[in-house]
């Protein structure tokens, strides 16, 4: 097993590559009000899209939109061998997975603070303090939390 050491050695022992990868754990640490992805689901406005694409949610027993949109573009491709009678069901589930994608985009925009200023100073002096450890920063992450960490 591998020895678990903590944040501190950790960049000690970094001394010439600190990079971060940020993914949804840095926003929810700050505002996990709002990038949870419970409360992300709860915001969302699935009209438009396919009752099946929401449905996918409760088989799947998860409101993790990237766990959905991963199993159904998983599920097209597997669908063109198994369900050769049916050409277009791929096609449907690739168009549910892109669907899903963009509604995510969408409500994590939504769901956005208005200003920075909605965000206490606190929660970005501590995003800073922990960004300042590292010479490069890269994110998965859809909202612009880190942008407003930077800027501030």
């Amino acid at each position: 097993m591998p020895e678990v050491i903590t944040f501190q050695q950790a960049l000690e022992q970094a001394t010439h590559h600190k990079h971060v990868l940020l993914g949804n754990g840095f926003s929810r640490a700050c505002r996990d009000d709002i990038f949870s992805y419970d409360a992300l689901f709860d915001q969302a406005n699935f009209d438009g899209l396919s009752p099946s694409a929401r449905n996918a949610f409760e088989v799947l027993a998860t409101t993790d939109f990237e766990v959905v949109i991963r199993a159904l573009k998983q599920a097209a491709r597997l669908a063109s061998i198994y369900l050769e009678d049916d050409p277009d069901l791929a096609e449907r589930l690739n168009a549910d997975a892109a669907g899903l994608r963009e509604l995510l985009a969408r409500t994590i925009a939504a769901s956005h603070p208005d200003r920075p200023s909605d965000i206490q100073n606190q929660k970005y002096a501590a995003c800073r303090a922990f960004l300042k450890n590292f010479k490069h920063i890269y994110t998965v992450n859809y909202d612009l939390l880190l942008y407003c960490c930077i800027g501030r």
